[in-house]
Order: C-alpha cells, then sequence, then structure tokens
C-alpha cells in the first residue's frame, strides 16, 4: 500500500508539473457544457416455479439518468467537471412484492452517480471525486451491442427469489415455500448468489496514462483504502474488432469487502457480425475460518466471514448486422456460473437469449430477452470437503423482459 501511494503521489505531482507549464494566454480557451442523459424502462413476466408476476421496472443495468458535462479545453490542458444523477422508479434489484408498493414515483431510488472534475493533458488524465475507479467495467469488454439487457454479473432475474420445495423424509415434494413473486425477506435472491465482481464508483482518485498502440492503463485509489489497477486493449486484428481488459482490486480487510478482487475479459467481432465475448473474475473472501456461512438474505450481499472465494465465469456469442436500414439488430445467448456466492459450494447458472434492435436515428434500442437461472445450495462443509447438496430444492427462475432505452 505505501508502495502505491508513493507512486501515485507522483503521478499527481508530474501531472500537476506538466499542468503548471502551461501558458493560459498562449491559446483561448473554448468552455462547454452539454446535458444529456437516458430513460430506461422495462416490463418482466417472472416465473419462481411457485407462481408467476407481470412487474415493472427500471433496467439497473443501465439506469435512467441525467448529467451535465463541462469543461473548459485549450490546445494543451482541458479542465472539466461531470455531475451525473440516476433515477429508479422500481428497480429490478428489488424484490417484486416491494414493486406494488411503489404507487408513487418517489419512492423509487435516487443516487449520485458522478460528482467528478479532470485535467488532462498529453501526459494523461487526473481524475477526483466520485466517479469510476480504474477496475469500473474491466469484467465488461463486450463488442455484442447486447449489453443494455445482457450484462455479465447482472441477470435482468436479479432482484427475485427462488422458492423451495418442502421434503419429507422420503424426498417427496411437499409443495413450495418462498419465492421472488411473493419474495418474502427470508427468500435467497438471485443477487445473492450470482454476483458481479468488477469495480465501482465511488469516491477516489485516479489516473489514466494516455493510451498507446490501442492500449492504456488506469490506477486508483478509493474511500476505504480500496486500490485498483488496471490495462485495456481496444483495436482490430484480421477484419476483427478487440477489446480486452485485466484489473485487480485490493482492500483492507473488512467484514464488509473483498480484500482481494482479480478481473478479466475479453471481446472479438469479425467484420461478417459474429462475436464472441468472455469473462471472468475471482473475489477473495475476508477471514480464514473453514465453514460456509449463508448470505445476508435480500440483501444482495454475503456475509464474509468463511474464507470464500465466489468465481463467475461469464460467455456470450452473438451476431450484428443491419437487416432493415435502421440500425444494427443484435443477437445473442449467453451462459454465466457463479461458484461460491452466498456460501461455500454454491452453484448459479443462468442461460439467456435475447435481441437488441437499434433505432439510430432516434437514439434509441428496444430489446427483449429470456433468462433460466437455477441455484444449488451448497451445504455447510468444510474447505477440505467441499460438499454441493441441493438440501432445499431450489426451483428454476424462468423470465422474459421487453423494454427500451431513450438516450437524448
Amino acid at each position: 500500500m505505501k508502495t502505491f501511494r508513493l507512486a501515485l503521489l507522483g503521478s499527481v505531482v508530474a501531472g500537476v508539473g506538466a499542468m503548471a507549464a502551461v501558458d493560459a494566454s498562449a491559446a483561448d480557451v473554448e468552455k462547454s457544457v452539454k446535458m444529456y442523459g437516458q430513460v430506461n424502462r422495462m416490463v418482466g413476466i417472472q416465473d419462481d416455479g411457485k407462481a408467476a408476476t407481470v412487474n415493472h421496472y427500471d433496467n439497473t443495468i443501465s439506469t435512467s439518468r441525467v448529467g451535465i458535462d463541462a469543461a473548459a479545453k485549450s490546445p494543451n490542458l482541458t479542465i472539466g467537471a461531470k455531475f451525473e444523477w440516476s433515477f429508479e422508479a422500481g428497480s429490478n434489484n428489488d424484490a417484486a412484492t416491494s414493486q406494488t408498493n411503489n404507487t408513487n414515483a418517489s419512492r423509487g431510488v435516487q443516487d449520485i452517480r458522478h460528482s467528478d472534475i479532470y485535467f488532462a493533458t498529453q501526459y494523461g488524465k487526473l481524475s477526483m471525486g466520485h466517479g469510476s475507479s480504474a477496475a469500473k467495467d474491466a469484467a465488461n469488454s463486450d463488442l455484442s451491442g447486447t449489453t443494455v439487457a445482457m450484462s455479465v454479473g447482472e441477470p435482468l432475474s436479479r432482484g427475485m427469489g427462488f422458492s423451495a420445495d418442502i421434503l419429507d423424509a422420503a424426498g417427496v415434494s411437499q409443495g413450495t415455500v418462498g419465492g421472488a413473486a411473493s419474495n418474502t425477506s427470508a427468500a435467497i435472491q438471485v443477487a445473492d448468489v450470482m454476483l458481479r465482481a468488477d469495480g465501482a464508483r465511488r469516491n477516489r482518485i485516479r489516473y489514466d496514462t494516455p493510451r498507446f498502440a490501442g492500449f492504456g492503463a488506469a490506477v486508483s485509489h478509493g474511500q476505504a483504502d480500496v486500490s485498483e489497477y488496471r490495462l485495456d486493449y481496444a483495436g482490430e486484428l484480421f477484419d476483427t474488432k478487440l477489446a480486452a481488459a485485466v484489473a485487480a482490486q485490493t482492500a483492507s480487510a473488512s467484514t464488509t469487502q473483498f480484500e482481494r478482487m482479480y478481473i478479466s475479459s475479453i471481446s472479438a467481432k469479425h467484420k461478417s457480425g459474429v462475436n464472441l465475448t468472455y469473462s471472468y473474475a475471482v473475489q477473495n473472501q475476508n477471514g480464514s475460518t473453514s465453514t460456509g456461512a449463508i448470505g445476508v438474505a435480500g440483501t444482495g450481499t454475503g456475509s464474509n466471514t468463511d474464507g470464500r472465494r465466489p468465481a463467475t465465469h461469464y460467455s456470450k456469442i452473438g451476431y450484428s448486422r443491419d437487416f432493415f436500414g435502421i440500425g444494427d439488430t443484435n443477437l445473442a445467448i449467453d451462459h454465466q456460473i457463479t461458484f461460491d456466492g452466498s456460501r461455500g459450494g454454491d452453484r448459479a447458472v443462468k442461460w439467456g437469449g435475447g435481441v437488441v434492435q437499434n433505432l439510430s436515428a432516434y437514439g434509441t434500442e428496444l430489446y427483449a430477452t429470456y433468462e433460466n437461472v437455477s441455484y444449488t445450495r451448497g451445504s455447510t462443509r468444510t474447505l477440505a470437503t467441499p460438499s454441493v447438496t441441493n438440501v432445499n430444492g431450489y426451483n428454476e427462475i424462468n423470465a422474459g423482459y421487453f423494454g427500451a432505452r431513450v438516450k437524448f
């Protein structure tokens, strides 16, 4: 940590020194202010194996938002500020029952996504404030054009809970309890067991290097002593667009956060429209006890007490083409499996398929997807004998979604 702080301090000093050398009177400073935003709404038809419901959500993969970008630019220096605010009048992060209570949109979730200033020169970019950490979206190198509806670690069914079969001594089902359609506080949600391992938006200082031959690097330090490092690439080779990233996060020991996280992703898109995406991330849990512990029900977070190493594999195959002359039609099938998401021996699997139709002239994307999510809960075990037993007989989740994102 000391080495990182010295390196970061050196970067700041170098950046400030470079800025100090800029003669502001040597050129006119061009000022600009831009307002932007989007609204992203969808309808979910959800079946947890016990009951089916229709719910109305803001899509948390890319929430509704509004923002302001301001910049003052000269030939050698740009100083800018960004403020962005999101709002969710009913989020698919939430259990289905809470949606029925959102009869007033003001009861939705409101959040400051960015409150940031930056200084950019030929030597790189220095950002300070609340914004993306260095590892943010390192798990999401994706050229498929379907990320608005199919994104690693963010199933649209993330707020749904699993319903469980009640088994007698002979293992015969006696009915079901819990579930998403009537999601009780005790239900285990998809977000509890299918984790998104990635950076975040946080209070931090971040430095990005200039890009060279398609490569770029970034480093950041955030609140709660969270340090992140990133290397990424964007380019083209043999008629194929490529995007890739690797990142690492280290954090101070705590019962509320992982101590280490390693992230990687790669995506390739051929000029024919065929594309492939793969992402892998692993988290090292705080603590070293040998017994698995179940996560906090309904919160999307686990109890950090068992030395687990949650790991997520995500893959996607897709095809993109402008069939109708109105914008690309993006088709994809994806698969995700997360191990040890909530307790030792857990396994959560998602299969999905969908289409995203761009209406380029309107700044709009229309999408429709299907998801199947299954969960096998690990029994209490030792690290030496990680048995996996579906002791609760959780039912599969099947859900379909359609929606639109309109940008302005």
